[in-house]
């Protein structure tokens, strides 16, 4: 039934509950696994003017990738390391929502995990898997467990 599914990871704990619980899946199902990370690196405001702190905003956008591709290559070899195929992605540019959705079009399911969180934190933080599942794109599984945010 699934052949290609799709775990956006953050680094977080929740994201790697939700990785484990993808290759799981995917050994029983015969599928591969694509380990997504979306990148929405900050866009340097700095005037031209300014060059030091222009660079200083080159490097911070420079190291948000660094730490990105990082967090993915730990993330396919947990996968590989637990027996299942895997392939990592790297998306810059966009709204992670908007990204994962458009990347779950090429995959049969998502398996995502939820901080749980609730309240003022979920106000201001929001909700990235709350926001692919109602973007309606495909399916999607989410793994919850009280995490640490």
């Amino acid at each position: 039934m699934y052949k290609r599914i799709l775990v956006p990871v953050d680094g977080s704990e929740c994201s790697l509950l939700a990785l484990e619980h993808a290759v799981e899946l995917a050994k029983f199902m015969g599928a591969s696994v694509t380990v997504l990370h979306a990148l929405d690196p900050l866009k340097p405001t700095i005037p031209v003017g300014m060059h030091g702190q222009s660079v200083a905003a080159e490097q911070a956008v420079a190291d948000l990738q660094r730490v990105a591709q990082e967090t993915l290559d730990n993330a396919v070899e947990r996968v590989r390391a637990l027996g299942a195929l895997a392939e990592a992605r790297l998306e810059e540019g966009g709204h992670p929502v908007d990204t994962i959705a458009e990347v779950l079009a090429e995959h049969d399911l998502a398996v995502m995990g939820t901080h749980g969180r609730s309240g003022f934190k979920r106000l201001l933080m929001g909700s990235i898997t709350e926001g692919v599942i109602r973007r309606r794109t495909g399916a999607v599984l989410v793994v919850s467990q009280l995490c640490r945010s």
